[in-house]
């Protein structure tokens, strides 16, 4: 099952990270990059 590597929040976007990691091995599935509304009303909204 995958999992949450890691996640990054800034100033204009998010990004996030997913894994399958098995007893002796970790593998890179994706990541994710989602760019954030301007205004602080949108963005509470979301």
């Amino acid at each position: 099952m995958p999992k949450i590597l890691g996640v990054n929040i800034d100033s204009g976007s998010l990004n996030a990270s997913l894994i399958d990691s098995t007893f002796r091995s970790v593998r890179h599935i994706k990541t994710e990059r989602t760019v954030l509304p301007e205004s602080r009303e949108e963005r509470n909204s979301a």
